[in-house]
């Protein structure tokens, strides 16, 4: 396991690992920190959409969250411009997702998926109707790097309803 080399006090938390955690401050370069530095907390990244009623996420379309409500990682970065994730480090990963939209108007089923790099890695579905949840989850094994990832609508056009969060979308280190 790599370890930040940095003598600096101020930056160095009593277990030993750097606070920085995305680059040494002395050496300049990336440095992969311990795994669930000092056993607590997760390793990922945790994202939310809040505050658009009325809006609609249109087929075909991703998600795109307005909120980093966790970002533990160095290697997961989110373009909020594009809703897309980026894994830059190899591993397993879990990513667990749910979204609330009004279907009503939709011509089919409403469903949604998580896209790794442009295809359809799984996918939840549901009748049209109302107000709906849907929720998924999956794992997904990173051989190369970078892979991008979205959560994705697969189906016809949806409501975004009046609803706080919207959508949440959570990636977390397995292995």
């Amino acid at each position: 396991m790599s370890r930040c080399r940095c003598e600096r006090e101020d930056v160095r938390l009593s277990c030993g690992c750097c606070v920085m955690r995305r680059r040494c401050c002395c050496e300049r370069v990336r440095v992969r920190p311990p795994r669930r530095c000092c056993g607590v907390g997760f390793e990922g990244l945790a994202l939310q959409l809040t505050e658009i009623e009325g809006s609609e996420i249109a087929a075909c379309s991703p998600v795109i969250f307005n909120d980093v409500v966790t970002d533990d990682s160095w290697f997961i970065a989110y373009d909020e411009t594009c809703g897309e994730l980026e894994i830059r480090n190899r591993g397993l990963y879990s990513i667990d997702w749910n979204i609330v939209c009004d279907g009503s108007s939709a011509t089919d089923c409403i469903r949604f998926g998580v896209e790794v790099d442009g295809k359809i890695q799984s996918s939840c579905a549901i009748p049209k109707g109302s107000v709906q949840q849907l929720c998924g989850n999956t794992l997904l094994r990173v051989g190369r790097d970078p892979v991008r990832v979205r959560l994705v609508n697969t189906g016809s056009a949806v409501t975004v309803p009046t609803v706080n969060p919207v959508a949440n979308l959570r990636i977390t280190v397995v292995e």
